[in-house]
């Protein structure tokens, strides 16, 4: 079985990038706080996500903890900017999560170059996943005066959509640095060298008579250490 090669660390940069890129994607898509916008009749505040919402911001906080996050009422029309969003949002943490982990075991698979292109290449293709999340601005959710039946403002990003903006970079420094061969992929260690000894040995002859006689003559064996 071959041993993890430890000793070579560059290629741990772009491995640790993408599992940054891929934890702030798996946030920003999951929690209900990628935008908010303002209730203009109140000046109450909605967190507004790419599948649901703050709870507690519809019914003002009472007797709701915060960041109670429920599915939109049935009647929220989602545009097309809206399912891309929602698309995206899982297509690019399951193919980024897929080439993260397969490239973390690069230390003990040893990907050929070629090989570790390929992988570099998904992850600048999750670049434009990621980007086509933050669609969602542009769609219904921040462009509809009138959602969920309020008047409401103009839209602003919550650490949701800083989050898919962060993983964006994340993911094209990462694939940037595998693609292009700026940090290549792990190697194997060179191979042990090779220790030899000597062992001299001195070749006796009986005559007769029974006395030994030491010739002097020398037999050399030379042996592989383990």
């Amino acid at each position: 079985m071959t041993a993890c090669n430890r000793d070579n660390l560059k290629p741990l940069i772009p491995m640790v990038i993408g599992a940054l890129a891929l934890m702030l994607s798996l946030l920003s898509g999951s929690q209900c706080e990628f935008v908010k916008r303002t209730v203009i009749a109140d000046g109450r505040e909605l967190s507004l996500g790419i599948w649901n919402m703050d709870e507690s911001d519809m019914n003002g906080g009472s007797a709701i903890p915060p960041n109670s996050c429920v599915d939109y009422p049935s009647g929220v029309k989602l545009d097309a900017s809206w399912r891309t969003a929602k698309a995206f949002s899982i297509m690019t943490p399951l193919i980024g999560g897929v080439v993260v982990i397969l490239s973390c075991l690069g230390y003990c698979i040893f990907f050929s170059p070629e090989r570790w292109k390929f992988l570099g290449f998904f992850i600048l293709l999750c670049t434009l996943f990621e980007g086509l999340v933050l669609v969602f601005l542009a769609g219904n959710a921040c462009q509809n005066s009138e959602l969920l039946g309020l008047s409401l403002g103009a839209c602003e990003m919550e650490w949701g959509a800083k989050s898919a903006i962060a993983s964006t970079v994340f993911w094209f420094v990462a694939g940037s640095l595998m693609t292009f061969e700026i940090i290549g992929p792990p190697t194997r260690p060179p191979p042990r060298p090779v220790e030899h000894h000597t062992v001299t040995y001195t070749k006796a002859s009986d005559v007769e008579g029974g006395t030994t006689i030491v010739t002097g003559q020398t037999v050399v064996t030379t042996e592989d250490l383990p």
